[in-house]
């Protein structure tokens, strides 16, 4: 299962699915690039 997280607006409930990938930084010791996989109305 993929993770995701909530996202709520006034016009209504959103979910995203994304997935986080861990970085090599030369100046952060990891960076995350989050990619949006895919946005579903709750409504």
């Amino acid at each position: 299962m993929q993770p995701y997280y909530v996202f709520v607006t006034e016009d209504g409930a959103y979910f995203f699915y994304i997935n986080i990938i861990f970085i090599q930084s030369s100046q952060l010791s990891y960076g995350i690039f989050i990619t949006i996989c895919d946005t579903i109305p709750l409504s």
